[in-house]
């Protein structure tokens, strides 16, 4: 069986860092990201003929989310991401830039309204076409592991619709 990829053009950074993942607190603040981006990123779609309450809802919905991507770019960067393709996939990342070999932070902005980048830690492995970095999932705490998982596979599934929809 291949295991479960998508490319996407995301913000992102790597940060090289011997002691990454040693404090236990990143977990916390990954598993509160990821559960916002689940959230922000759960669409309800508008039947074919909506009732008006709907429609009002939405245009709510998206008044709010442009509220909140406009507080997000407010707030200060801690690293600045550029937008780049990235390989996403739940044991691994990848994308075309030159880094050393070593521990570290890879930041992912995986929504314009999230308040800050999600931060993983991982080994990064430069490669021809760039770098990889393996993340090890397995050594994260179980309700992680399992949002992580969730992310890789929504981002999937969105990228196969909308490759059968074009």
């Amino acid at each position: 069986m291949t295991p479960l990829k998508v490319i996407q053009t995301l913000p992102l950074a790597w940060q090289g860092d011997a002691r990454a993942g040693e404090d236990p607190a990143w977990g916390d603040e990954a598993l509160r990201l990821l559960d916002i981006a689940h959230s922000l990123q759960q669409r309800r779609h508008l039947a074919e003929e909506p009732a008006p309450l709907d429609v009002e809802i939405q245009r709510l919905h998206d008044k709010l989310d442009l509220v909140l991507e406009c507080m997000a770019r407010l707030l200060p960067a801690e690293l600045p991401l550029r937008r780049q393709a990235v390989e996403l996939a739940v044991e691994a990342l990848a994308w075309n830039e030159r880094v050393e070999a070593g521990p570290g932070w890879v930041h992912l902005q995986l929504h314009p309204a999230l308040p800050q980048p999600l931060r993983l830690p991982g080994q990064a492995q430069p490669v021809e076409a760039g770098v990889r970095v393996l993340l090890e999932p397995t050594r994260w705490p179980p309700p992680l592991q399992q949002a992580w998982h969730q992310q890789v596979f929504l981002q999937h599934r969105r990228a196969l619709a909308r490759r059968r929809g074009s």
